[in-house]
């Protein structure tokens, strides 16, 4: 029999992922011990979807295995993935509840995430520019732009080149923090996400000349997340914020942005949201944003794409110019 490609590895009849949300949990494990290891560039999610099946199937002993076998191969879990924020949920049922307290559970969640911050703060910063053509005459204003989870700088950085055509200078930092495939990274583990970029920010100041009245931030999915929370929160002077099908916990629920809301009026913060409406993960999630933004009293623009899932939308360089004109 020929060997899976990827996708059907993960996604296909038999895929692993389908399989848990089918909640087919012990048929999920046998493929994952049987076949995993034919795909060595997704050996950190894997695992990690092993020692979850492990703990819902109650098997704590190969469980903790998993996690002491991880630490010795380098492969090191933030406390996001480890901690109480694992109880599942109806777009990722894998949880990891059964284990909370356990004593031997603790010790090794400690020492995955002490190992991890070290190979955090070790990382060397990958901060991409590109500035504006022609050459401006005075300083230009800045777009700070966030990949995506599962993504780099590479996959993303091109969508947004045509500001630079406007006269923007561009600038996407890529986060140190690994998941899955290699030399794709996340946002995952907050503290360490917001170290990262106060890190990215300060050494962009330190690199390049731009308007300091005159930014706006910018990211896809969990960067749009992102984007949102650096300039609600201020950690980024910014204008305002490009959120594009974005995706997290303050985009879910964003009363969690309350307590950023009046320094946000203060500021005279302007949003713009772009969303598709066949994006089953970040659709719903988005408008609630905008309703949320509304109730507030921010302005804000939704500009929603028929037929287009959960990517940067077709012509999104048109997107793109009328967001910054609508927020500068």
């Amino acid at each position: 029999m020929a060997q899976k490609t990827l996708e059907e590895f993960l996604f296909g009849k038999d895929g692993v992922m389908r399989l848990v949300h089918e909640k087919e949990y012990e048929r999920a494990l046998e493929i994952i011990v049987n076949e995993g290891g034919q795909f060595p560039e997704i050996a950190r999610m894997m695992t990690y979807h092993h020692l979850c099946l492990s703990a819902m199937l109650n098997d704590t002993a190969q469980a903790l295995r998993l996690l002491e076998q991880a630490l010795s191969a380098g492969m090191y879990f933030p406390a996001l993935a480890l901690g109480p924020e694992a109880t599942g949920d109806k777009h990722n049922p894998l949880r990891l509840e059964s284990l909370q307290g356990h004593p031997e559970f603790e010790r090794l969640k400690a020492a995955h995430q002490e190992r991890y911050w070290e190979a955090m703060e070790n990382a060397a910063p990958v901060l991409v520019t590109a500035a504006p053509e022609p050459p401006p005459a005075a300083s230009p204003p800045l777009l700070f732009t966030m990949h995506g989870n599962n993504s780099n700088v590479e996959n993303e950085i091109d969508h947004y080149r045509p500001a630079t055509e406007l006269g923007w200078l561009l600038a996407m930092p890529q986060s140190s923090q690994p998941w899955d495939l290699a030399g794709r990274y996340v946002w995952g583990d907050w503290q360490v996400t917001q170290r990262q970029l106060d890190r990215y920010w300060a050494l962009l100041g330190q690199q390049a000349d731009y308007d300091p009245a005159r930014i706006v931030t910018a990211g896809i999915s969990k960067g749009g997340e992102v984007a949102v929370w650096l300039a609600m929160s201020g950690a980024v002077p910014a204008r305002g914020f490009i959120a594009i099908a974005p995706g997290g916990p303050r985009i879910s629920e964003p009363d969690k942005l309350l307590p950023l809301v009046q320094a946000s009026r203060e500021k005279g913060l302007r949003g713009y949201l772009i969303v598709g409406d066949q994006d089953a993960a970040c659709y719903e999630p988005t408008l609630r944003l905008a309703a949320f933004l509304k109730e507030q009293n921010i302005p804000h623009e939704l500009e929603t794409h028929t037929g287009a899932g959960h990517w940067f939308p077709p012509d999104f360089e048109s997107s793109l110019r009328r967001a910054l004109e609508f927020i500068i």
